[in-house]
């Protein structure tokens, strides 16, 4: 398997799965999860496999290890899965849906852990560092940014974009373009401010998730630019009370 996916021979790698995954039992899914699998909308490169091929051949295209490719192949597993569920409207969640199926196939085929868990992370975020680019919240866009695996995201959210296609054949977004001129590629360019509010700020109230506000006050400090402590603190609490309400 990771043979197969270190290929660094341009398409050599999806153009090998395609003629040759049907005589690999392991590649079990990609008859069940993925060919004739259509997308209702925004894909007119084909099927899910078809999309996935494309993917992997675009990582193929960029600096990348065995992971990438591994993240490219596996990335849409769950999208069958996504359609059924959501009446074949959309395959809306189908990332969160994937994750299961994807490691549960890893751990069959004898993956390390340690690949498995990074796997898993980055299928799970592949569709949040898609909508990166729109993101308008500066706390969320560095809080994702600041994740250890955020290359990684960002490499398969670029194959991503570049293996869907509109329907004059061109990939349907520039991500790195519209990464660089959104409020993401300006926290890229900008460290974080640190916090204003730290625990010692926080004694005086009956707070039994400190934790949740004071992340909270750091989010209301960068995106509301706020810098009166008591004022942030009070705002805080009111997303708690709110958050436990909801609850």
């Amino acid at each position: 398997m990771r043979q197969i996916l270190e290929t660094d021979n341009g398409r050599g790698t999806a153009d090998w799965l395609r003629a040759n995954y049907c005589s690999f039992p392991e590649f079990w899914f990609v008859d069940q999860l993925m060919l004739n699998v259509q997308h209702v909308h925004n894909h007119y490169e084909g099927d899910v496999w078809e999309h996935t091929l494309l993917v992997m051949q675009r990582m193929s295209e960029q600096p990348h290890d065995y992971l990438d490719m591994l993240c490219a192949l596996l990335h849409d597993i769950g999208k069958k899965d996504a359609l059924e569920k959501n009446n074949g409207k959309n395959m809306s969640g189908h990332e969160l849906l994937g994750v299961p199926i994807a490691k549960q196939w890893l751990e069959t085929v004898g993956a390390p852990e340690i690949d498995i868990r990074y796997t898993c992370m980055v299928i799970e975020n592949h569709m949040k560092a898609i909508q990166l680019v729109s993101m308008k919240s500066k706390y969320d866009c560095w809080k994702f940014i600041n994740d250890p695996l955020f290359p990684r995201y960002r490499r398969l959210a670029v194959a991503d974009s570049l293996g869907t296609l509109n329907d004059d054949g061109r990939p349907k977004m520039d991500y790195e373009a519209e990464l660089a001129n959104s409020v993401a590629g300006y926290c890229m360019r900008t460290p974080m401010p640190e916090s204003i509010v730290t625990v010692s700020d926080l004694v005086e109230y009956d707070i039994d998730d400190t934790s949740y506000v004071l992340n909270q006050c750091h989010k209301i400090q960068i995106n509301g630019g706020m810098t009166d402590k008591k004022t942030i603190i009070k705002n805080a609490m009111r997303n708690l009370k709110q958050r436990k309400y909801n609850e």
